[in-house]
């Protein structure tokens, strides 16, 4: 004998497995929040209009400290004003960094910079963005993001402007260093093209004034323009290619006798140059420190020792 049974359609048996489905329940969240964003906008004259926005994101990601990962909260607010009878835009990204790892948000970091964009580069960076209006240079301002301790300014191209990142993964304990440019002094001081720094995620450890002398008024206002809008770091190290890096992704330096302490690292350098490619410095790096002595410069260039202030 045989038995016929019935063969129900798919969305049949998706309706009779629901309510099976439904009594599972669902674990309610470790921690949700959520928070408006906003724009106006007003008249700014006859012929004229004012746009203020409001714009409130949230980024989440793991902080991984060599053994595991962390959950964190980023929240990223950015108030910008732009008007339609001026050119520029007026800013401001502020920064709060959260643990979310416990039954309570903790609070890690807090921090506020000018700019109208802001970037986080994996668990370790955050970079804010004010550009630049007219002919003025673009500047960006880099942050420890576990401390939000501010470590360079910079001027020069997008993401990061006139930077460079290096790790060295096997010295005593992993360095990380970064060196940057800051064309945009305030005032101008004569005969200086910029601020070079370098430095780790504790800020900068070292600053040199660079300076361009004997040379026509045209021909200085071409090189800080060259430099200040274009301007590239590179890290130099004996047959390989030149190499920047990223906050995220840096140039990796091996270090003969890993064990050794920091301030031993040496025998690469560092090469400063124009929007044209053409190297402006190269500077060698010994004991941790870059060596203006022993530079090598274009005509008419000098680097000097600056005092160390906040970035």
């Amino acid at each position: 004998m045989w038995i016929v049974f019935p063969v129900l359609p798919l969305p049949v048996l998706a309706l009779l497995a629901w309510p099976a489905l439904a009594q599972t329940p669902e674990e309610p969240p470790l921690h949700a929040g959520s928070a408006p964003s906003r724009y106006e906008v007003r008249r700014a004259g006859e012929d004229a209009y004012a746009f203020t926005v409001r714009n409130l994101r949230y980024e989440t990601f793991g902080a991984f400290d060599g053994e595991r990962s962390s959950p964190r909260l980023l929240t990223v607010v950015t108030d910008t004003t732009v008007r339609t009878d001026s050119e520029g835009t007026e800013g401001r990204v502020s920064v709060t960094l959260d643990d979310l790892s416990g039954p309570q948000p903790r609070h890690l970091a807090t921090f506020e910079d000018p700019g109208s964009e802001g970037t986080r580069f994996g668990d370790r960076h955050f970079v804010t963005v004010q550009y630049g209006c007219c002919a003025a240079p673009n500047l960006f301002r880099l942050r420890f993001l576990p401390t939000g301790a501010p470590l360079y300014r910079a001027t020069g191209p997008v993401p990061t402007g006139t930077s460079a990142f290096l790790e060295a993964p096997n010295a005593r304990a992993a360095l990380r260093r970064w060196a940057a440019f800051d064309a945009g002094l305030e005032p101008p001081a004569p005969g200086t093209l910029g601020i070079l720094a370098y430095g780790g995620d504790g800020g900068p450890v070292q600053r040199l004034r660079l300076r361009l002398e004997g040379v026509t008024e045209e021909a200085f206002d071409e090189a800080f323009l060259g430099l200040a809008h274009g301007g590239t770091l590179a890290w130099v190290q004996p047959g390989q290619e030149p190499g920047s890096g990223r906050p995220s992704w840096p140039v990796q330096i091996w270090v003969l006798n890993g064990g050794r302490p920091a301030a031993a690292i040496g025998g690469f350098a560092l090469r400063l140059s124009d929007g044209d490619g053409r190297p402006v410095a190269e500077i060698p790096v010994l004991a941790d420190r870059l060596v203006p002595e022993g530079a090598t410069l274009a005509p008419g260039y000098a680097l000097l020792p600056e005092p160390l202030t906040a970035p």
